[in-house]
């Protein structure tokens, strides 16, 4: 008869990468929960736990451009297909997603010549304790000597 060993040798790696995998399985929750605070993931995404207990993450997208006046209008509408686009890569990446790439679409698509763009994001989350949800804005400034406008594509 042959033994065990002999025809299962990569037994302890089989074990090990079991072991590896169920170590992980254990670890992700608390690491996506911390990445979801952090930089407001969508707990809905990325293998994520909480979505069993989190409402969807919701956020808003405005953009302001300000003129040579120091006059500030709201440029949303636009460009409104663009931060569209943006918002759901917001509601989906969180404060990760790069408002950079949205202000170059906007200079390099622009026939308005702004001192520079403000792009505002609203974060809503949802407060268990008091069963409302919280706003928190953070603002992007981009300015035209920042972006790169001079490889716009035509």
């Amino acid at each position: 008869m042959i033994a065990a060993e002999d025809r299962y040798p990569q037994g302890n790696a089989a074990k090990l990468c079991a072991a590896g995998f169920i170590a992980a399985l254990l670890v992700w929750p608390a690491v996506h929960k911390f990445l979801t605070k952090k930089y407001d993931l969508d707990p809905w995404k990325f293998s994520g736990w909480a979505m069993y207990a989190t409402p969807p993450q919701r956020a808003s997208v405005f953009v302001y451009a300000e003129f040579r006046d120091g006059e500030e209008q709201e440029i949303s509408g636009l460009f409104a297909d663009r931060v569209a686009k943006f918002a759901h890569r917001v509601r989906r990446f969180g404060s990760l997603a790069n408002t950079a790439l949205l202000a170059r679409q906007i200079y390099c698509s622009s026939t308005i010549e702004p001192n520079r763009i403000r792009i505002s994001v609203d974060f809503f989350s949802y407060d268990s304790q008091s069963a409302m949800y919280k706003r928190r804005t953070v603002d992007h400034f981009h300015f035209p000597s920042e972006i790169d406008t001079k490889n716009c594509p035509t």
